[in-house]
């Protein structure tokens, strides 16, 4: 098993049964790209505790947008 997917199993199994609270964490999303029919955009999650997680996604929007 690669390093990278046995840290993600571990994660997944540490933070099973915890729950985002509003008062817990803020969250911020950037549109980096918008093509007409890709968009790619960031979002950051950071909470009380010091840890901040950041993500990109590769959306496709429906028809209706």
């Amino acid at each position: 098993m690669n390093r990278a997917l046995a840290r993600s199993q571990c994660d997944r199994r540490r933070l099973a049964g915890t729950k985002d609270e509003p008062e817990n964490h803020t969250f911020e999303w950037l549109t980096l790209v918008a093509t007409g029919d890709i968009w790619i955009a960031q979002g950051t999650a950071a909470y009380t505790g010091g840890r901040t997680y950041s993500n990109l996604w590769v959306v496709r929007p429906g028809q209706d947008g």
